[in-house]
């Protein structure tokens, strides 16, 4: 079972489920956010394949065990505030929700 949340991406901490991703804004810079992203596919055991960053965007591409594609995308809102998106595989399957979900809550206990 996916669960959708109740309020709106705009609000920090929120998330929806949109265009095969999870997406919402988290209370912190893309930096902090990007090694976040990092540090939780680390602490799932996910091999990070690519990654970048920059003052206003950043991206993190890895694999998990069953070879599923792993693609974490960040855009700054402001100082404070960032975008992520998060898409395991084709995001169409259940489990792939639920994947995405578990990376949100890994890199949430690194912020």
């Amino acid at each position: 079972c996916f669960m959708f949340a109740a309020g709106a991406v705009g609000a920090a901490g929120a998330y929806s489920y949109s265009v095969n991703k999870l997406v919402t804004v988290e209370s912190a810079s893309v930096e902090k956010t990007y090694q976040a992203a990092l540090d939780g596919l680390g602490d799932l055991s996910m091999k990070v394949q690519s990654h970048n960053v920059d003052k206003l965007t950043g991206k993190v591409v890895g694999k998990t065990a069953q070879d599923k594609q792993v693609e974490i995308q960040l855009k700054r809102r402001d100082d404070t505030s960032t975008e992520v998106g998060i898409r395991v595989g084709s995001g169409f399957l259940s489990d792939e929700k639920d994947q995405a979900m578990s990376i949100m809550q890994a890199m949430r206990k690194r912020l």
